[in-house]
């Protein structure tokens, strides 16, 4: 019985290892540097954005946690940084970092998990 195989070749990018068919695209990916860390695992950290509770969604809440992990870098994501964060930042031009905060809903006393990137908290002194 014959097999048939198909070689694929494929191109990677150095930094957050995604695959693409062509060198050119690969080290395109590969010249957009990286963002620098703006926070660690065990910071306290404040996110922006109002959280609703998983039990009552009328009940808003700033949530305030820890970081438990750090992924990436990541290549950036053009939709969500244009329309979310105003595409006004280098952050179009670099790898990201995704940081998740982990907290405790003040009403249900829930504890969650959340993904963030840098804009969208400030680190607790």
């Amino acid at each position: 019985m014959k097999t048939v195989r198909k070689v694929v070749t494929s191109y990677h990018c150095n930094i957050c290892n995604t695959k693409y068919t062509t060198p050119k695209k690969a080290a395109q990916c590969d010249a957009r540097g990286r963002e620098a860390p703006v926070a660690s695992i065990g910071d306290r950290v404040r996110i922006n954005e109002k959280r609703g509770c998983a039990y009552d969604w009328n009940k808003k809440y700033v949530a305030e946690g820890v970081i438990t992990k750090i992924s990436g870098p990541l290549p950036p994501d053009y939709e969500y940084e244009v329309k979310w964060l105003g595409g006004s930042s280098q952050r179009l031009n670099s790898h990201v970092l995704e940081y998740l905060v982990t907290y405790t809903c003040p009403h249900c006393q829930q504890v969650r998990e959340h993904p963030v990137y840098a804009p969208e908290f400030a680190v607790l002194k």
